[in-house]
């Protein structure tokens, strides 16, 4: 099956930046709209953010909006990939930090994903619901988006 890039959720829901916003629209419209109704896995390979032309500007941001929510903690996961941790390895190193500072590892919250699964969330409750979640005064999402 040939991958066909597009921009249909962003150009429906302007959410450059808020990046996984486009896969919770996506799952949503499966689950809901097409009446999904097996016990596998919905695989977002063809839907979302991962066919959205933008998806690599997006992503960017993103990191760029969330290092302006918590810039202490995004400074530190991005000098960790600036010295080449990535992926598990990323997550081990940060264990590693935290054991050896005496810190309690579980408490840890990587802010590039947290905020993107919020994203997700969020967009869960914009498609049924028509707003995000309520995350008080600094926390909720601005949305409607504004045009870029």
């Amino acid at each position: 099956m040939e991958l066909v890039k597009n921009l249909e959720i962003q150009e429906e829901y302007n959410c450059q930046g808020y990046f996984g916003f486009g896969n919770g629209i996506a799952i949503n419209r499966i689950i809901i709209e097409k009446g999904h109704k097996s016990n596998k896995p919905i695989n977002l390979r063809n839907a979302g953010c991962s066919v959205c032309l933008i998806a690599q500007a997006c992503l960017e941001s993103h990191k760029v909006r969330v290092r302006k929510m918590v810039p202490e903690l995004t400074k530190f996961v991005d000098d960790l990939a600036k010295k080449g941790f990535k992926g598990p390895g990323l997550f081990k190193e940060i264990e590693r930090l935290y054991k050896e500072d005496g810190s309690d590892y579980k408490t840890f919250q990587e802010p590039y994903l947290s905020v993107m699964a919020g994203n997700f969330e969020d967009a869960a409750h914009v498609f049924v619901f028509g707003k995000p979640k309520d995350r008080g005064k600094k926390g909720t999402l601005p949305y409607p988006f504004k045009t870029n």
